[in-house]
């Protein structure tokens, strides 16, 4: 799926000045930004996925309208509710932490009640579009029984924050429980100023990581209910046929007893895994072995969160095609499911199943990748050929079998070198220290006189 555009303009939209894309084009050239980022992910930072951001002169405006959003006209209510009445808005800050906050408060108070199904609308489009004759600051969606899910506020955030030019990325947080299940997940935002990327959850209302263990969110979390939370970085929009996971953007945020938090409380996880993706409008996937289901949707419907080798991971919406306006081939979702293999696991094959569901009124087309993920040891995959790809009529489901054979260890490099440390030296000389790196023998260190994205060997020296 190719990537969304984004001009870095108001489209011709009237009364937002060109001075209101300054803050973000800062830091989107700023030094800090490149050299924390890959230039290969950059264009999905600052433009995100095609079926989540449109740059229109409707998201112009009413990203300019958030950037100066100062609360509810009426305040909120006891249970934190702003009132009807519309929002209060001011003038456009010069700072992009005053930006973004505002940006952040505001989607966070337009997108009520929360809860895990949604109303029809899924991206920036449609919300633009019901703004504020539909929906607004107070007036939530009209049917009583449809509110917003927590990709729609993450997606709408990271729209609005990419229009004005910071770069966003989003992130799916799983939760589990004492007995290390997976039991619940919702999706939050990285948003790039100030030398750095920034934590954003307009869902639940939290801004730091620790409030998923020890916080009351406006969604669903209470204090307590969770053991821990990993954090899995989307780098790409998806795509059948590319890369739209890599384990190595999994992260584990520790327990309450670590004492501290942030990324110092990360643990990479050095998992192997099988991922498996449908590219559609509208389909569902579940995976099972034997029996008992691991993850995803069943044929009947019932959704799977998984158990302590397994992750169900949604990191975009499916879409269905009768909640979009307009209707176009190009706008489609897709459905991600990542089975983990535990390290005692012995080598060799298992079988699982995988069932594709069509609930909706009409057939649809698939194409699906099924996918080893070694981290530690070799992972492969088979799956009957020519079992990809098909169709399923309406209400119906096709049950696909495929195997997982884990093999002997990888011949990995060493980790890359972190925490670097340099002190100036009276001579004019840099003193470098670093952690040593189990299993390296030797260092290399590169060296320029000013700030360089790529570094050649000739700038580069070998030490033992």
């Amino acid at each position: 799926m190719a990537t969304a555009t984004n001009d870095f303009g108001n489209n011709g939209a009237t009364g937002v000045p060109g001075t209101a894309y300054g803050p973000g084009q800062k830091e989107r050239e700023s030094k800090a930004y490149k050299k924390k980022t890959r230039p290969g992910r950059r264009d999905y930072y600052e433009k995100g996925g095609k079926t989540t951001n449109h740059d229109s002169k409707c998201r112009a405006k009413l990203a300019y309208k958030a950037a100066r959003y100062q609360g509810p006209k009426n305040e909120y209510d006891s249970k934190g509710r702003p009132k009807p009445g519309g929002g209060d808005y001011g003038k456009f800050p010069k700072k992009p932490a005053d930006i973004i906050k505002n940006i952040y408060k505001f989607v966070e108070d337009l997108l009520y009640p929360k809860q895990g199904s949604g109303a029809p609308w899924y991206s920036d489009r449609g919300i633009c579009k019901g703004f504020p004759k539909v929906i607004d600051i107070g007036t939530p969606y009209p049917k009583s029984d449809e509110g917003f899910a927590c990709i729609v506020a993450a997606h709408l955030f990271t729209s609005l924050c990419r229009e004005l030019g910071f770069p966003a990325r989003e992130k799916n947080i799983i939760y589990s429980n004492a007995d290390g299940e997976w039991t619940y997940q919702t999706a939050a935002a990285n948003i790039f100023f100030g030398g750095k990327w920034h934590f954003f959850d307009p869902w639940e209302s939290f801004t730091e990581y620790e409030n998923y263990l020890n916080g009351t969110g406006h969604g669903s979390v209470q204090p307590g209910m969770y053991h821990d939370a990993e954090i899995w970085v989307a780098q790409s929009p998806p795509s059948v046929t590319g890369g739209v996971l890599d384990n190595s953007y999994l992260f584990l945020l520790g327990s309450p007893t670590d004492g501290v938090w942030g990324t110092k409380a990360w643990k990479k996880l050095k998992l192997d895994g099988t991922k498996v993706i449908v590219e559609t409008a509208q389909l569902r996937i579940g995976v099972r072995q034997g029996e008992e289901w691991f993850a995803g949707t069943t044929p009947s419907s019932d959704r799977v969160l998984g158990g302590p080798n397994v992750i169900y991971v949604q990191h975009d919406q499916a879409i269905p095609k009768t909640r979009l306006d307009p209707l176009g081939p190009e706008v489609h979702g897709y459905e991600l499911l990542t089975l983990l293999h535990d390290e005692s696991l012995p080598n060799g094959s298992s079988p699982f199943t995988l069932a594709v569901s069509n609930p909706s009124d009409e057939s649809q087309e698939y194409a699906l990748e099924v996918e080893g993920m070694p981290a530690s040891r070799e992972v492969s995959t088979v799956v009957e050929a020519g079992s990809l790809t098909g169709s399923i009529a309406a209400g119906e489901s096709t049950e696909i079998p495929f195997s997982v054979t884990l093999g002997p260890p990888l011949e990995l490099p060493p980790e890359p070198v972190t925490e670097i440390k340099g002190e100036a030296q009276s001579d004019g000389r840099i003193r470098l220290r670093w952690e040593a790196v189990p299993g390296a023998t030797q260092y290399r260190v590169y060296r320029a006189t000013e700030f360089q994205e790529e570094f050649s060997g000739e700038s580069s020296e070998l030490l033992t």
